[in-house]
């Protein structure tokens, strides 16, 4: 039987290579406190060289050897990545460069608190998509829908439910959820209440209604066993979301499965790879759009209290279910463990994973898989998270969590993105940038600049009379018939004034 719940873990911010160089003597002290540059940034074994008062206080956030507040005092004006316009204490290229979870502060109604359920981001509406999940250690479950906006930072109730299954899904968790960006539809599969109550059926939201597409077949033949725990990511170059796993029960007993299925909007297709990961539920599963490939990760095995710790790749291939799998050689990545996250940031081109169950143990790290190698990031402030939600909102370049579980029922919401952002690639955080009406968007990148509120009329910003002064000391001459229309063209956020 497949478990889902447990405990907590904590770690440290992981930099990247951007810039400058290793000090040149070992015994360099570039801030002049008397300790050497390479105990600054760690104290070493005890009784070692680096053993001494007020070593390992300072950050190397790039990585380059040298303390952060050496790179910046000691930073070239020409170079924007070493300064520090924020006066942060971080040189602007680590800002731009380093992700961090925000716990967001939501006013009004939200999800009540929950684990195992499903999130997925509309691109075509731009709102994240949450339904159902498990509100209690007894069984408790829901089938609620709601929608997050990341603009407003305001989660909107949009479909109460049917208890009955008719007008959506039954109440249901551990399901496989996925967003059909060809179709315009989030797509769900399968779930279960309690055991043996699993479901097989096939849903689709349109963004307003839930559409039953296909019913369940106990017997397997023209789609996937009813089955809980399994993982479905979309595949946006082929059009066909992609399924794997889970659990189903077979003569009143519970088994994984180790199969692999495509929904192509119409009918489910049974794919036979020569290779595929071993039988599993609980795991984690996400597109990689700049690579073609579905990444697996872990799951649980179907040797009871045996979690895994594999990485897999599907190559959807040219055609209907000719793909193929191909575990990866993994270094060091993230430990065993079921019941974890994943989703695909496009802008920086790696896939996220987060918390999940291990034995003994609710984990809060948070990896990302470049496509060669795992990479252990800061969970900054992220507290560990079993069974949450979590969707890459990809308009603002945000991964959204919601929910989980680590003994209590969490109803949060976090986001994780870049520190900074960089909205015009002038390598300056956007903090910085001249921002004329002070609505935290760059001129460069404002449709708008002279308008806080980026009001615009048939794609013009007509300039308020309050706004008149700026312009003229802007020393830009009004027409004669007193209308000033200011026009964005595309590119570098350059404006016409006519």
């Amino acid at each position: 039987m497949l478990s889902f719940r447990s405990t907590t873990v904590v770690f440290v911010l992981a930099g990247a290579l951007l810039f400058g160089s290793a000090p040149s003597q070992a015994q360099s002290d570039c801030n002049a406190n008397g300790i050497p540059d390479v105990c600054d940034l760690a104290c070493g074994p005890v009784g070692g060289a680096c053993d001494v008062p007020g070593c390992g206080t300072s950050a190397d956030c790039n990585a380059n050897g040298v303390p952060d507040e050496c790179d910046i005092a000691n930073c070239p004006p020409s170079d924007p990545s070493c300064q520090d316009c924020n006066l942060n204490g971080i040189p602007d290229g680590c800002d731009l460069a380093t992700a961090s979870w925000t716990l967001r502060s939501v006013t009004g109604l939200k999800p009540s608190a929950r684990q195992l359920l499903g999130l997925a981001y509309e691109s075509a509406r731009d709102r994240t998509v949450l339904f159902g999940g498990s509100e209690s250690a007894q069984g408790q479950v829901v089938g609620d829908t709601w929608e997050w906006d990341g603009t407003t930072l305001a989660w909107t109730p949009r479909d109460p439910g049917d208890p009955n299954g008719v007008a959506a899904p039954t109440p249901r968790a551990l399901f496989a959820m996925a967003y059909d960006s060809v179709r315009g539809v989030t797509v769900l599969f399968g779930g279960y209440t309690s055991l043996p109550n699993v479901f097989g059926d096939t849903w689709e939201w349109d963004g307003s209604s839930w559409t039953l597409v296909h019913p369940a077949d106990p017997t397997g033949a023209t789609a996937p066993t009813p089955r809980r725990g399994s993982a479905m990511a979309y595949d946006s170059l082929r059009g066909v979301s992609v399924l794997f796993g889970g659990s189903d029960i077979q003569g009143g007993t519970e088994t994984l499965r180790d199969d692999t299925w495509e929904w192509d909007g119409s009918v489910w297709n049974r794919c036979f790879p020569p290779t595929s990961p071993s039988a599993r539920g609980g795991h984690a599963m996400t597109y990689d759009s700049t690579r073609d490939r579905t990444v697996l990760f872990g799951g649980q095995s179907s040797v009871p209290g045996v979690r895994l710790d594999d990485t897999w790749e599907w190559n959807g291939g040219g055609g209907t279910c000719s793909g193929t799998w191909t575990q990866l050689a993994v270094v060091s990545g993230p430990s065993q463990r079921n019941e974890a996250v994943m989703s695909y940031d496009s802008a920086r081109g790696v896939a996220i994973l987060v918390g999940g169950h291990g034995e003994n143990i609710i984990y809060g790290d948070t990896w990302e898989w470049n496509g060669n190698s795992w990479t252990h990031r800061s969970n900054a402030g992220l507290t560990p998270h079993s069974g949450p939600g979590m969707a890459y909102e990809g308009a603002r370049q945000m991964t959204v969590l919601f929910g989980g579980w680590d003994g209590t029922y969490f109803d949060d919401t976090w986001e994780y993105g870049l520190t900074s952002q960089d909205c015009n690639a002038n390598g300056i955080p956007d903090g910085c940038d001249t921002d004329t009406d002070g609505d935290g968007v760059p001129d460069d990148c404002d449709q708008c600049p002279f308008d806080p509120t980026n009001t615009k009329v048939d794609g013009q910003c007509i300039p308020t009379l309050s706004e008149w002064g700026m312009i003229t000391m802007a020393g830009l001459m009004l027409s004669a018939g007193g209308v000033v229309i200011v026009r964005r063209r595309a590119g570098r956020g350059i404006t016409n004034y006519e």
